[in-house]
């Protein structure tokens, strides 16, 4: 098996997917009847293991959200762990990639592990997993929603340059950054701001299975959180390495597979 500094390397160099394989069941049922090692064959042996890493833009997103839909549709696959470390990105494409979180959870256990930073829409993706799990050093949250604009009109009136826009409707170019932003558009994106964010809240709220008012009240209100007062407010579940959680999400499998064959007769 890989070693796990090598796997992080991967991940976030490529930002990847890996399946792991799991040799546990073999070992559990050496000289088994012939049956059940036929039965095992069909049921899952191994975990996934899905990155996602550093700054989030569309492209980035909408390939995470590939790798998680082909590790829920794997057969081979029976618990999927996301390994996360991402200050976080674009609002576009972040919702969709939480549902396909959503929808690998639907049909297998999923565990996120931050083991840098889960931040903004990077906690807003994790937060869909059956369990978060952090590295003590990580930190998780930053639960909100900026838009940033830049005027330069000053500066291009010292150089003497005076730029004229020409619309063809009254909000086109709304926000460029040739002209101070009007209280008008200001007001427009605040309200932009504000939707984005109630989507945010919903979301983690719906995830992390709790009142969108303690996720308001408690998640840090845009602050970052260290493992530990995530764990203690709620946002995640279990302090642990990434090692750690990879083979706990093996044992659980080992576990669910032992107890099926059990439970059909074998």
């Amino acid at each position: 098996m890989m070693h796990l500094e090598a796997l992080l390397r991967l991940l976030a160099l490529e930002g990847g997917s890996l399946i792991l394989a799991i040799d546990e069941g073999r070992a559990l049922h050496a000289g088994a009847p012939a049956v059940l090692e036929a039965a095992q064959a069909q049921k899952p042996t191994s975990v996934g293991l899905v990155g996602l890493q550093g700054a989030l833009w569309p492209s980035r997103l909408n390939d995470f959200s590939q790798r998680m839909d082909a590790a829920a549709a794997n057969p081979d696959v029976g618990h999927i762990v996301m390994a996360v470390d991402s200050p976080g990105g674009t609002l576009t494409g972040t919702p969709e990639a939480a549902a396909a979180v959503a929808r690998a959870r639907a049909v297998k256990p999923v565990t996120a592990h931050v083991h840098g930073l889960g931040a903004s829409a990077a906690y807003w993706i994790a937060s869909q997993a059956h369990e978060v799990h952090a590295s003590p050093s990580a930190e998780l949250g930053s639960i909100g929603v900026l838009a940033t604009h830049l005027s330069f009109a000053k500066a291009l009136a010292a150089e003497g340059i005076d730029p004229t826009i020409i619309r063809s409707t009254p909000w086109k170019a709304e926000g460029h950054p040739f002209e101070p932003l009007s209280d008008e558009a200001k007001a427009h994106w605040q309200s932009q701001v504000d939707d984005a964010h109630k989507d945010f809240v919903r979301a983690v709220a719906q995830g992390r299975r709790v009142t969108q008012a303690k996720v308001d009240s408690d998640f840090g209100k845009g602050r970052l959180l260290s493992a530990q007062q995530a764990v203690d407010a709620g946002m995640a579940d279990k302090i642990s390495t990434l090692g750690e959680t990879l083979a706990a999400a093996r044992t659980r499998m080992t576990t669910r597979r032992t107890r099926s064959a059990a439970f059909s007769g074998f």
